[in-house]
């Protein structure tokens, strides 16, 4: 094959993105990564490029590439891992930024926290209500629901109950369950708009809240007696 001058790119020309990251979680380890999406939908998480690029402390500071062919966005990811709980890895924030570049403070909102029913409850049946704080305004909650299977609910308010699971007919009488919750981004398009995997224009988060509690359920979970 047969290179000419019109097939060589020259290297591109850069910008910078720099900024500070600030965050009130206590973390045992903070990481933050440099990846790349090509659109601001960030949990298309098979359209972006990772780097091998991170950054110590709360400040970030590098260059990106101007004028490639290709529309794309630049994200710093922030991962930490906290002590409490069950040891769950969280939370990981995404934020996308113009790749015009710039000078950012990126704010690492507090995750949302489970409030009732307390945790190891019992007696739980599809009339008792489950609620925790937002963590941040204008959230979409992803409640996940685990009995050895995973139910997940998508909800813009900070409570509910079971009765979604019993319109799917699903029977979780007399059973030990877990929940807890993610905060996984804002519902300024409306909750529809989130759902729709052709809305482009969303910036991924997946704020966890660090803690699963657990449940028994009645045994006439769905008013009647399942016989054994």
């Amino acid at each position: 094959m047969v290179f000419t001058k019109d097939d060589m790119i020259s290297i591109p020309a850069n910008t910078n993105v720099s900024g500070t990251i600030a965050s009130n979680i206590n973390s045992a380890d903070q990481r933050f990564y440099l990846e790349f999406s090509l659109k601001r939908r960030y949990e298309d998480v098979d359209e972006k490029w990772d780097s091998d690029e991170h950054f110590t402390g709360n400040t970030f500071d590098f260059n990106i590439p101007t004028g490639l062919p290709v529309n794309f966005y630049p994200v710093v990811e922030i991962d930490m891992t906290g002590t409490g709980g069950n040891g769950f890895h969280f939370p990981q924030r995404n934020f996308v930024l113009p790749s015009a570049g710039g000078v950012f403070q990126l704010k690492v909102e507090d995750r949302p926290v489970l409030i009732s029913p307390p945790d190891k409850a019992t007696g739980i049946d599809t009339n008792t209500v489950f609620s925790f704080s937002s963590g941040l305004n204008n959230g979409i909650y992803r409640i996940e629901i685990d009995n050895g299977y995973t139910y997940d609910l998508y909800t813009t308010q900070t409570s509910f109950d079971l009765k979604f699971l019993n319109k799917c007919g699903i029977d979780l009488s007399n059973k030990y369950l877990s929940w807890t919750v993610y905060c996984r981004g804002y519902n300024s398009g409306g909750l529809d708009y989130y759902l729709n995997p052709d809305s482009p224009d969303i910036d991924f988060l997946n704020m966890g809240c660090g803690s699963e509690w657990s449940f028994w359920t009645k045994y006439f979970f769905f008013g009647f007696q399942i016989k054994t």
